[in-house]
């Protein structure tokens, strides 16, 4: 659209009077009020302007502009849509997450209610996981990968996704390194509440934002969630779906809760501990010792990959 013809001649309020005029003949809403205002006066574009996702097979270096029409949205992932959609897919995603944060970033009052996001990677195997946790919807985060795979595709792939997202950073744990040490940087320099993810786990789209609101809601200093077992190979899922239910497992947190991952912390309940190797069993024990009221999702955030 020329936009500065349309504002010289106040072409929206036009629009506006023409729609009032003709909305009992319109079905698909501004679609058929642009085309029948401008019956005339438009310009057919080359499809790679307009390329619907079932035209992009094969062509996704040539097409200008991917249009992602319907209620299905590539970015709104569902159990392991991951597997599914192809590389070159994915990233597109990747450049649309970026406007999107160039965008918020515009916007007052987006950036306060942050979250940290530390994802340990020990195998470029489970690459994947990185994916899943960048293209959550929740807007807010700082994502931190610590690496201790020792392969260098790892670290390749964040440099390719950095450019993506400002403010994802990359740690490598090499043998001679501590990884409680790189850990407990990353913990005390992190911003907001702290969610922790491993390698071999993808987790949906919407895990920080529905974890943020049961912390909200409920005043809990941890909020975990269920998780279900994928089969890569297969394609096939294992155990029975859970109910959706918020429990309140303060009374039984040692027992439900075995690791942090999948867990979204307050940040101040690892205040005082030295050691933060969030892999540690007793570290484990100790921040469940201090959280005063634990909260449990119940759904199937965590999808754990087996072979």
């Amino acid at each position: 659209m020329d936009l500065n013809l349309f504002r010289k001649y106040d072409i929206c309020s036009d629009l506006i009077d023409f729609a009032i005029d003709v909305a009992e003949y319109c079905e698909y809403g501004d679609q058929d009020i642009l085309n029948y205002y401008f019956i005339d006066g438009y310009k057919l574009l080359d499809i790679k302007w307009n390329c619907g996702r079932e035209l992009l097979e094969g062509r996704e270096k040539e097409v200008g502009i991917v249009h992602y029409y319907g209620l299905e949205k590539p970015w709104k992932f569902g159990m392991v849509s991951i597997f599914y959609i192809k590389r070159a897919h994915i990233d597109m995603i990747h450049t649309y997450k970026l406007y999107e944060y160039r965008f918020l970033q515009k916007v007052n009052g987006c950036f306060n209610d942050r979250v940290t996001i530390i994802v340990k990677l020990d195998t470029f195997k489970h690459i994947e996981t990185i994916d899943s946790i960048l293209l959550q919807n929740y807007k807010n985060v700082d994502i931190k990968v610590i690496d201790t795979s020792q392969d260098i595709r790892v670290r390749g792939r964040v440099k390719k996704l950095q450019p993506y997202y400002p403010r994802l950073r990359y740690y490598e744990v090499t043998q001679n390194d501590n990884i409680s040490r790189v850990m407990n940087f990353v913990v005390r320099n992190a911003n907001g509440n702290i969610f922790y993810a491993k390698s071999k786990y993808l987790f949906l789209s919407n895990t920080i934002t529905d974890l943020r609101k049961v912390m909200i809601e409920n005043q809990a200093d941890i909020v975990t969630a269920g998780e279900k077992e994928f089969n890569a190979d297969k394609r096939g899922f294992y155990r029975i779906q859970r109910d959706d239910k918020v429990v309140d497992i303060s009374d039984r947190k040692e027992v439900e809760v075995s690791s942090l991952n999948g867990c979204l912390i307050k940040k101040e309940i690892f205040d005082g501990i030295d050691d933060l190797n969030l892999e540690d069993n007793k570290l484990v024990n100790r921040i469940l010792e201090k959280a005063n009221k634990v909260m449990l999702k119940n759904s199937d955030y965590l999808i754990k990959l087996i072979d």
